[in-house]
């Protein structure tokens, strides 16, 4: 879904080989470099373009088994977070559904926070709307699974 609130270029070999001529290395550059002189910035960010670049100048395999892992190795660091959140919380989330909501709040939060780049930053809020509701999406999976685990169990009185 993200995909589809993306912009394109027209042609994407001479986008590539004219970005490789602009930037010297792999990093994320701002243009105007926001570092210029104050006036000077003023100047270039009313006139544009502007351009916050992610460059990656030698490429990579992006079926990278390298790759996968430190995806998931982050997506599982994010659970145990949650899960330690929930854990701590126990008290006062007696019933499954409170956890559910507990971990939703926290992406609704997340997703809000996506949103800082559409002021900030001047990026198109369609991707940013797509990237926040996947994130919500994905925190409320997890807390219908995280709040499974997070039950605690009910004493069944001997002789019943």
């Amino acid at each position: 879904m993200t995909y589809q609130t993306m912009s394109r270029v027209t042609d994407d070999d001479a986008a590539a080989q004219a970005l490789a001529k602009i930037f010297p290395e792999t990093g994320v550059y701002h243009v105007p470099d926001i570092r210029v002189e104050e006036a000077k910035l003023m100047t270039l960010m009313r006139r544009g373009p502007m351009a916050e670049v992610a460059f990656v100048k030698e490429g990579h395999d992006p079926q990278s088994p390298v790759m996968f892992i430190k995806g998931y190795v982050h997506y599982f660091v994010l659970a145990m977070m949650r899960m330690f959140m929930l854990v701590k919380a126990t008290p006062g989330l007696k019933h499954f559904s409170c956890r559910v909501k507990l971990t939703a709040s926290v992406g609704l939060v997340a997703a809000t926070f996506e949103l800082t780049d559409t002021i900030w930053g001047n990026h198109a809020i369609g991707y940013h709307v797509a990237v926040g509701l996947y994130i919500l999406l994905e925190c409320v999976v997890a807390g219908l699974v995280l709040a499974k685990f997070t039950m605690t169990p009910v004493a069944v009185p001997a002789g019943a």
